[in-house]
């Protein structure tokens, strides 16, 4: 890591781990080693949500954020009968003829979601759990307008969401993932406050760091760099804080 590199702290799962990513437009990440097959995801990104909350693969497992007010926003697992009777209850309707976007609001720092089958993905974006609220009530020509855009979400991916969300009510046992993706950002203007990349850490070199192009920046790469998750805690303090944090990093 000799460019000085902005770091973006998520958690990775896949080979029955979750992914849960932040800058990818449906929340969901390629995954980079093999392992149980996904029937249906379901991430949530911006505001308060987490990136992901429910994954659902093809041997059974599920893992999501538990929506229980004794441990909300902490990862669960479950194992169901049959994963394929599940997911076909969830989404009790027939994807292909749905829309691939839906826009649901024309505000801006809006809510994402992405429902993943392994056919297709649906994006929303809106928060489609509250409806607007008319703010000024004499002139109700806004609120109309925001409540037929909330409104134009067919009923069916509405009630599918809902239902997932009490999925994640089910009781499971505590969940961790095996490694933390680190994502990297080439950093042009960083400063001298730059801080050394942890010795002995992964760095871009690694045979399972995942390089990819920038979208909206030409001739800039985006790195994924897995960690185990027993450094999480010397993450925690590299990045100054719990949760997610920016930094700069050089001399990995």
């Amino acid at each position: 890591m000799n460019r000085p590199l902005i770091i973006l702290l998520s958690c990775l799962a896949a080979a029955g781990i979750l992914q849960v990513l932040l800058a990818t437009k449906s929340g969901f990440a390629r995954p980079h080693v093999a392992g149980p097959i996904p029937l249906l995801r379901v991430s949530e990104v911006g505001m308060d949500r987490r990136p992901q909350r429910f994954a659902l693969y093809q041997d059974g497992t599920v893992i999501c954020l538990s929506n229980k007010a004794d441990s909300k926003d902490a990862c669960i697992t479950y194992k169901v009968a049959d994963a394929k009777e599940l997911a076909d209850s969830l989404l009790s309707f027939d994807i292909s003829n749905t829309r691939n976007e839906y826009n649901i609001s024309d505000a801006t720092c809006q809510p994402s979601t992405a429902i993943w089958t392994p056919h297709k993905t649906i994006d929303v974006y809106g928060n489609w759990r509250k409806a607007p609220v008319n703010h000024n009530e004499y002139d109700n020509t806004r609120y109309r307008r925001d409540l037929q855009l909330w409104d134009s979400l067919p009923v069916d991916i509405r009630m599918a969401l809902v239902r997932v969300d009490e999925q994640c009510q089910m009781n499971g046992t505590p969940w961790f993932p095996e490694k933390i993706e680190v994502k990297l950002y080439s950093a042009r203007d960083a400063t001298e406050t730059a801080i050394p990349w942890p010795r002995g850490w992964p760095t871009l070199k690694a045979k399972d760091t995942r390089m990819y192009r920038s979208d909206r920046e030409p001739g800039e790469y985006r790195y994924l760099v897995y960690l185990p998750s027993s450094l999480l805690p010397e993450l925690h303090k590299f990045l100054g804080q719990s949760g997610f944090e920016w930094v700069r990093a050089s001399n990995g």
